[in-house]
């Protein structure tokens, strides 16, 4: 019966280091690791300039993005999610276009200023609960990674 335990013990770590060695093969990462959004067919969110610098947020900056759609939507809801801290100077947080055409594009910005020159994340969420065409897409800025912002 002992000897039945030890081989079970000894096949379950043997199992474990197995599992490490497939990593080098790529079936497990441990490691962080950028992933990529899925596309939506028909919707695109993108930031309308490169974040590629650290924003200096204790001075007023634009935000600016453009969302396209392939399709006839309706009711599409516009948020910005802005952390404490922050003044918004000019653009709206929440907006609805009630109708957007195929191949439409709008233009969305807002212009924010912080009292704090911390990092930040400052997202922004589009998406329709229309039956005929629900979907949801966002974007996110880190205010002191640069290297995040896509």
């Amino acid at each position: 019966m002992k000897q039945l335990l030890a081989l079970t013990i000894l096949i379950f770590f043997a199992g474990c280091l197995q599992t490490q060695k497939q990593n080098s093969e790529g079936f497990y990462d441990t490691g962080p690791k950028r992933t990529q959004k899925l596309t939506m067919a028909g919707y695109t969110l993108n930031w309308a300039q490169k974040y590629d610098e650290q924003i200096e947020v204790t001075e007023p900056f634009e935000l600016r993005a453009i969302f396209a759609t392939q399709k006839n939507l309706k009711n599409v809801n516009v948020s910005w999610v802005i952390p404490e801290g922050f003044e918004v100077l000019k653009g709206p947080t929440q907006e609805t276009f009630t109708q957007l055409n195929s191949g439409e594009s709008v233009n969305l910005s807002v212009t924010l200023q912080a009292k704090e020159d911390v990092n930040q994340k400052i997202i922004l969420v589009i998406g329709s609960k229309d039956p005929q065409n629900p979907f949801a897409l966002s974007k996110q800025i880190n205010t002191h990674i640069p290297e995040l912002n896509q």
